[in-house]
């Protein structure tokens, strides 16, 4: 999946992205009356900002919320959730099978072909395979 196939997965579903500077989070979403707006820092571009909007897409799709108030472990399920969706839009199970069938065995060779961090790559295997 790519930059412009979120982009637009977010449009279709009525979400809103603004770019402005979020230094310290990089990324976040809110959720206001059935309504997400996603904010992404303005300095993300290539694989970073994709990363990011895929999280912040499973926060939406997912309805995976919460508030500064809550308990750590609602934020922990909230997060699994979002990454989770992450992890299956990014590289979808048979993708994986398919790239290493064509050879692309270790975490950094996948992470090239799905243009990915290597350490990003390493969280989709454990999540697919665990271990």
């Amino acid at each position: 999946m790519t930059i412009n196939d979120l982009s637009d997965l977010a449009e279709r579903q009525g979400h809103e992205i603004i770019y402005t500077s979020l230094p310290q989070t990089k990324s976040l979403t809110i959720y206001d009356e059935g309504k997400c707006t996603i904010g992404m820092d303005a300095s993300l571009h290539g694989i970073d900002e994709l990363e990011h909007l895929a999280h912040e897409m499973g926060h939406c799709e997912l309805c995976a919320f919460y508030g500064f108030d809550s308990d750590p472990i609602t934020r922990l399920k909230c997060e699994y959730r979002a990454n989770k969706w992450m992890y299956e839009h990014l590289v979808s199970f048979e993708d994986l099978i398919s790239a290493v069938r064509s050879g692309y065995t270790s975490v950094w060779d996948l992470a090239d072909y799905f243009n990915l961090r290597p350490e990003t790559m390493g969280k989709i295997l454990h999540f697919y395979f665990g271990g």
